[in-house]
């Protein structure tokens, strides 16, 4: 059934503009998925390599490796900014800063996703904490 006309049929509009799609495949068959493309109304969408859903970056081969650099990304800007108020804030404070804006927010939101990380990303995750911890003390 076309996308398109059941969306219509049922009251519901589609922004094709924000559409985006992707297929998941295990690294080993990417190669031998055709080109796959998606009819909306008059538009063709062709697969994105990444999408990001709820704040969690998913690529193709769910790797999660995306998702690690958006965290990484997203934790060192926090910890550059925390680390040049830092001699105003005494441990406590400090603790509750790194707790609030880093550990709930970026560490352990979806982080039942990145089970069966990599040990390169997993490292990475780690040297992240070991900094917030370092800010800390």
């Amino acid at each position: 059934m076309d996308i398109k006309l059941w969306m219509d049929h049922n009251m519901l509009q589609l922004n094709e503009t924000k559409t985006e799609f992707f297929v998941i495949s295990s690294p080993r068959f990417e190669h031998s998925i055709s080109e796959v493309r998606l009819n909306i109304g008059s538009d063709i969408i062709v697969p994105s390599s990444t999408i990001k859903n709820l704040g969690v970056v998913f690529d193709k081969t769910v790797s999660m490796s995306n998702q690690v650099s958006s965290i990484c990304s997203s934790i060192s800007f926090h910890l550059r900014n925390l680390s040049c108020i830092r001699m105003f804030l005494d441990q406590a404070a400090c603790q509750d800063a790194v707790r609030a804006i880093i550990t709930s927010r970026r560490l352990d939101y979806a982080n039942s996703l990145l089970y069966g990380i990599t040990s390169k990303d997993s490292n990475i995750l780690q040297r992240l904490q070991n900094r917030a911890a370092k800010l800390i003390l």
